[in-house]
Order: structure tokens, then C-alpha cells, then sequence
């Protein structure tokens, strides 16, 4: 699994998205939760790396937006590559911190 991220993160660039998701386990903790802070969102993001000779496509689906989703990835990316491009819409939350 490591080695998936690792080649992914590796990719001369990124189209990234996401869209609610539905986890049953999640679910189930918001209706427990007292505080509205502690219900959580669930997002499938859907990240395709583009290379040369072949193109990967990985879907992670946590409590976190595109962004916060995508910045996991970001850090198997080895630092002596070139600056990837990184396409997305223009909602801040699928902007990546790092």
C-alpha cells in the first residue's frame, strides 16, 4: 500500500476532487455525539496521478476534504522531483496545506 502512494505521489501532476460519502461507522458516532463539533463529514477523494507511460487513480475515503486528504499523499513525494501541477476547483478545502 505504502509503495502505491509512494508511485502516486511520485506523478509529474494531480486532478483531485471529492464528494460526500456515507460510512455506517461514522454514522453511527454523530448520533452519539452531544456537540455538534464532534460530527464529522465523510468525503471519497478521488485523486489521479498523471505519468509518462501510465496514469494512477486512488480513491481515500476519510473524514477529510480533498485537501486535507491529499496532503497524506503529498508526503511520500521525494523532494528532488519537480513541482507537480495540481488541478482542482476552486473550493479552499481541496487546496492542500502543504
Amino acid at each position: 500500500m505504502l509503495a502505491l502512494f509512494q508511485e502516486l505521489a511520485n506523478s509529474k501532476g494531480f486532478y483531485v476532487d471529492d464528494t460526500h460519502a456515507k460510512i455506517l461507522e461514522q454514522l453511527k458516532a454523530n448520533k452519539k455525539a452531544t456537540k455538534k463539533k464532534d460530527k464529522k463529514s465523510c468525503y471519497t477523494t478521488g485523486v489521479l496521478g498523471v505519468n509518462e507511460k501510465y496514469d494512477i487513480y486512488l480513491f481515500i475515503t476519510d473524514t477529510q476534504t480533498a485537501g486535507g486528504s491529499f496532503d497524506g499523499v503529498w508526503g511520500f513525494r521525494d523532494p528532488d522531483l519537480p513541482t507537480p501541477f495540481f488541478m482542482c476547483d476552486g473550493l479552499a478545502a481541496n487546496i492542500p496545506k502543504e
